[in-house]
Order: C-alpha cells, then sequence, then structure tokens
C-alpha cells in the first residue's frame, strides 16, 4: 500500500513539475490530474504487488520473485501506460488551452508512473528477507481464508465462461444493441449552458472537457485491465496448449488483481456521491458504473470470445517433441 501511494504521489510530483517547467499555469482540469494517475498508477502497482507476493511464495526467493515479476507484469503495464499516453496526447490538437495543457501534463504523469512502478516499486519489494516466512503468531486458517474465497469464485468464473460462452457472447450483443439504442434517447433535462449559445466560450470549454475526461478515462481503465488479463492468458496458453487451462489459470491470478484493482477504483470515485456539486458526484457515478460492467466484461466476455475464436492459434500437446512439460498452477 505505501509503495503504490508513494507511486502516484512522485507521478503527481513529475507532473506539477513539468507544469512549471513549461511555465503553464494551474487551471480546473489539473484538479482532475490526481484521479487520473491514482487509476493508472494503483492498477499497475496492484498488479506487481500480487504477482510478487504469489511469485514469492512459490519460489521463496525474493530475488527470484522479482525477477519473474518483472518478466510476467512489464511488458503489460509497458502497454497499458502507451495506450493510457497515446489517448491523452490525442487531446493536445485541441483548441482549447486548458485541455491541451492537460492532455500534455496527464501523459507525463503517465509516464512517470509507469518508470516508478518498474522502478521505485520494484525496488521497495526487494527489501525484506530473501525466502518468505509466514507470520508464526497469525492463524493460517483464517489468514488465507479470504485468498481461497476469491480463488474459488474465480476458479467459478472461469468455469462458467467455458461452460456457457455462446450464451454470453449472444447476451453481451444484445445487451450492446439496448445500450446503443438508448444512447440515442438521452437528453438533458435542465443545464444553465442552454441558455448559452453556440459561440459562448464557456458553453464549448465546458461540454467539451465533459466529453473528454469521462470518454477518456473511462476507456483508459477498461483497456487497462484487460490487457493485463489477455496477455498472461496467452502467456499460460503458450505453455498449455489449452485455452481452458489458460483460462483457469491467468483468470484464477491475474484476475484476483483485477478485481482488487476494480474495487479500490469503484470505491474512491463513489466518494464523489458526498460532493456539494452534481456534476462532480455524477461524474463519480458514471466512472464507478464504468469500471464495474469493464470488469464484468473481461470476466465474462473477454474470456468467451477467446474460447470461440481462439485468436492465440490452434491448441497443440505439451507432450509433443520439442516442448515442456506443462504444469497446471499449482502455485496459485
Amino acid at each position: 500500500m505505501i509503495g503504490s501511494l508513494a507511486v502516484v504521489g512522485l507521478s503527481i510530483l513529475i507532473s506539477v513539475s513539468f507544469i512549471g517547467f513549461a511555465g503553464w499555469k494551474f487551471d480546473l482540469m489539473f484538479s482532475m490530474l490526481p484521479t487520473v494517475l491514482i487509476a493508472v498508477g494503483v492498477a499497475d502497482a496492484v498488479h506487481i504487488i500480487t504477482e510478487f507476493r504469489t511469485n514469492h511464495k512459490s519460489l521463496n526467493d525474493r530475488r527470484e520473485a522479482i525477477k519473474r515479476t518483472i518478466y510476467l507484469t512489464g511488458l503489460p503495464c509497458m502497454f497499458t501506460s502507451l495506450t493510457t499516453v497515446a489517448g491523452f496526447t490525442s487531446m493536445a490538437i485541441s483548441p482549447i488551452k486548458s485541455i491541451k495543457h492537460f492532455s500534455m501534463y496527464s501523459a507525463v504523469g503517465v509516464v512517470g508512473a509507469f518508470v516508478l512502478s518498474i522502478t521505485f516499486l520494484i525496488i521497495f519489494l526487494s527489501f525484506g528477507s530473501r525466502q518468505c516466512r509466514s507470520s508464526s503468531s497469525e492463524n493460517p486458517v483464517k489468514k488465507d481464508l479470504g485468498k481461497k474465497l476469491l480463488k474459488k469464485m474465480l476458479q467459478l468464473i472461469a468455469t462458467f465462461d467455458i461452460k456457457n460462452r455462446w450464451t454470453i457472447i449472444i447476451v453481451s450483443f444484445l445487451i450492446l444493441l439496448f445500450a446503443a439504442a438508448g444512447i440515442f434517447q438521452m437528453k438533458v433535462d435542465s443545464n444553465y449552458l442552454s441558455d448559452f449559445s453556440d459561440q459562448v466560450d464557456i458553453k464549448r470549454v465546458t461540454m467539451r472537457v465533459d466529453e473528454v475526461m469521462i470518454g477518456c478515462l473511462a476507456i483508459s481503465i477498461a483497456v487497462d485491465d484487460t490487457i493485463h488479463l489477455v496477455a498472461r492468458y496467452q502467456h499460460e496458453f503458450r505453455r498449455s496448449g489449452n485455452y481452458r487451462d489458460a483460462l483457469m489459470c491467468s483468470m484464477t491470478h491475474v484476475g484476483r488483481a483485477l478485481f482488487i484493482t476494480s474495487i479500490v477504483l469503484i470505491s474512491g470515485f463513489l466518494i464523489f456521491l458526498n460532493s456539494l456539486m452534481d456534476s462532480l458526484a455524477q461524474f463519480g457515478v458514471l466512472i464507478a458504473a464504468t469500471i464495474s460492467v469493464a470488469l464484468l466484461a473481461d470476466f465474462f466476455l473477454m474470456p468467451a470470445l477467446i474460447i470461440v475464436f481462439k485468436p492465440f492459434g490452434p491448441e497443440f500437446s505439451t507432450k509433443e517433441e520439442g516442448t515442456t512439460a506443462y504444469t497446471p498452477c499449482a502455485h496459485l
């Protein structure tokens, strides 16, 4: 927890420093920066820490656990950061100065969060005993109860995905059609901006900020989690040669980090409900709802699509010549 908070805090400091070097002033958009960097920084940190703890327990060697953690999470974290940076830098062409500046210092902060995650956070994890030692003062049954329950839930989800993959795809498609139809039914009931002409700067800026912030941030969070799960799915498929075994292993492992990350972010954004400004409260609810839907899609729709369409290639036997015998995720 300390390491992840430090990553977020330092990445915000990097963005502030960039604003100072660029000679810009703090504007209204800057208030959204901590929210963005918390979403990005916490997600990467949770994946790295979860992976490290699992590897440290299974390998019983801190150094080897760190090496394997970097191997498994480094590339997905880099891809998630690059997609987020691409999303923010695309707003740099905006004629609105505050949005243009926000896109640049947010992108710098995201890059800073990634670099800190694979350097500072890894260094932070390197301290401690080399071997994994469990506390004798704690009841091991009580200590592992939460992990066992979460593992069982994720295994049940993976089994459900395998048995009901076509049902999941069809239901998701129907929900998508229903949602698409609902978009055209949206209308503003009461908005003080409607009293202004479309030529008024404050109206154009406010409406543009609302569209950009909710859209880019929501897409970033959804894509980040999907990248982590798909990357691990592909890694496990290359080891097992079986889509079902790979799903069970990746869901049990990375799914844990996705679940924790989503719960933390949902709880964080729902704090906006305490705001006296309705726009901020609605913003928090919309982002929390988006994260919830993205988590459900990652847990159900994405695995069903992969099992049906087999994007990683045909299945193969690990007993064939030249392949390494596959060992199921016993350490999970």
